[in-house]
């Protein structure tokens, strides 16, 4: 514990420094890890400013809520496109310039959508903050979204998708049902929400899409109150928001929006399996289960669980007996809701014995059974990635980004001092809380054939095939000799 304090004393020194005095027309956002900054511009839009002493380039991102837990089934993928088409062309610029201005100052830029956030963002060398916010306002604010992109640019998505579902598949899919673990997994956590869609879209709905839909769907996401402008540099903080309120000026206003709590409880348990289409003798063993949201008060220890959770099946499943590569358990959480899973891929042969020992550890840390060793090397190890990770070149700016999915931002922030502080029996009381045995599921992702039944399948096929083929060619050849003894 000693060394995990002096760790975040360390980071929190290094991360101090803001000034005593709040500059004119910001407040001094208290929780944030990082001196940090909130201000109002006159059309709604609100400016996050973090002054990064010493920094020798500028970040800045415009986040919208967005993505694919505002969607409905027609919708669905909307916000990702829209992602693309914010690139093709602004009312200053065709799609060629777009990419060209961030470029010439020797910069980066792109934009990412998620489930309730999409971003764009412009990294550039100091002293050039005008030229990102220029950008980003005629990206985000002022695109023509021009017709004659549409397809092309929806094309892209597909193949970003891997390309158009084969008819089987598209059947299956139009029929309801789930195609993969991950569908199935998410169908069953959260039934019935938008959280069982993939953010990217399905064939039903891109094909359904035209433009006309994707410019509603732009005017009432893409406003001055459902925006966010995050900048990171070593700037003055008076220039910084004089700049923005005159770049982002006659956005219009619009609410602000959040994503709809369409799920309500579940009663799981047990195990299931899941059919995907394809050849394989492997199995994915997955567990999973609803946690917390971002800002819930238990998020640091189910964080720190997590880690646990990985750290010691690791060391059961792959170290001592060998049955798999690598184990990944995760929390992903959102802004009212989390999701715990555990993924292991082994042998179909130990599947089951995978499954077995996954529930019996949940079932061990819920009863305070815990190893402590493996628990301090967890919470050592999460908090610290958590202070390294601030050390990065745009993590304050990615910090601040995540926070915005929150209903009240830096409230009850996960940081590294609170991942040092969080205690055995809090971890405990998060696997009682959340991943009781009916509250949990356990799926196995199997191919619809092994290898040696599509071997099977194959040469069931093949020979006959193979001996009608024979035998029109053997006739063919009759024939001919046929007709060569009949000619003159």
């Amino acid at each position: 514990m000693d060394a995990d304090v002096a760790m975040v004393e360390r980071v929190e020194v290094a991360t101090a420094g803001a000034a005593e005095a709040v500059p004119p027309g910001y407040t001094r956002v208290e929780g944030a890890p990082f001196p940090l900054l909130r201000a109002s511009l006159s059309t709604g839009l609100t400016l996050w400013f973090a002054p990064k002493s010493g920094a020798s380039s500028v970040y800045a991102s415009v986040m919208i809520h967005a993505g694919g837990r505002y969607e409905d089934a027609h919708t669905s993928g909307a916000s990702h496109m829209l992602e693309h088409m914010l690139f093709v062309g602004t009312e200053r610029w065709d799609k060629e310039e777009v990419r060209a201005v961030i470029d010439r100052a020797g910069g980066q830029d792109n934009g990412f959508t998620g489930q309730e956030q999409v971003g764009y963002y412009a990294w550039l060398p100091e002293g050039r903050i005008p030229v990102a916010l220029d950008w980003l306002d005629q990206v985000v604010f002022h695109p023509t979204l021009p017709a004659s992109e549409f397809d092309r640019e929806r094309e892209v998505v597909f193949e970003e998708r891997d390309g158009h579902d084969p008819l089987v598949i598209r059947l299956f899919r139009e029929a309801g049902l789930p195609m993969s673990l991950w569908e199935s997994r998410e169908r069953a956590l959260f039934p019935g929400s938008s959280r069982s869609r993939r953010q990217i879209g399905d064939e039903r709905s891109l094909d359904g899409l035209t433009v006309e839909a994707l410019r509603t769907f732009y005017q009432a996401h893409y406003t001055a109150q459902n925006a966010d402008l995050v900048v990171v540099g070593d700037e003055e903080p008076a220039a910084v928001l004089a700049l923005a309120e005159a770049t982002f000026a006659g956005i219009p206003a619009g609410p602000r929006l959040t994503p709809p709590h369409d799920f309500g409880d579940i009663k799981l348990g047990g195990r299931r399996n899941v059919w995907e289409p394809m050849v394989s003798n492997r199995c994915e063993v997955s567990f999973g289960a609803r946690g917390p949201a971002l800002d819930a008060p238990d998020a640091a220890a189910a964080e720190v669980l997590s880690t646990y959770l990985d750290r010691v099946l690791e060391a059961d499943l792959r170290e001592q007996r060998g049955i798999t590569y690598g184990v990944r358990a995760r929390l992903s959480s959102q802004s009212d809701s989390g999701e715990f899973t555990v993924s292991v891929e082994t042998d179909c042969a130990h599947k089951d014995e995978v499954a077995d020992a996954i529930e019996g550890l949940v079932v061990a840390v819920a009863a305070g059974e815990l190893d402590r060793p493996r628990f301090e090397e967890a919470r050592s190890a999460r908090a610290g990635t958590e202070a390294i990770y601030l050390d990065g070149a745009t993590s304050w700016g990615d910090a601040v980004q995540n926070e915005l999915a929150h209903a009240a931002p830096f409230s009850t922030p996960v940081t590294a001092a609170a991942l040092a502080e969080v205690t055995p029996e809090a971890m405990a009381e998060v696997a009682r809380r959340w991943l009781p045995p009916n509250q949990t599921l356990i799926w196995f992702s199997r191919g619809v054939l092994t290898v040696a039944q599509a071997w099977g399948v194959g040469l069931a096929i093949g020979v006959p095939l193979l001996g009608w083929l024979g035998r029109k060619l053997w006739r063919w050849r009759q024939a001919r000799r046929a007709r060569r003894v009949a000619a003159p």
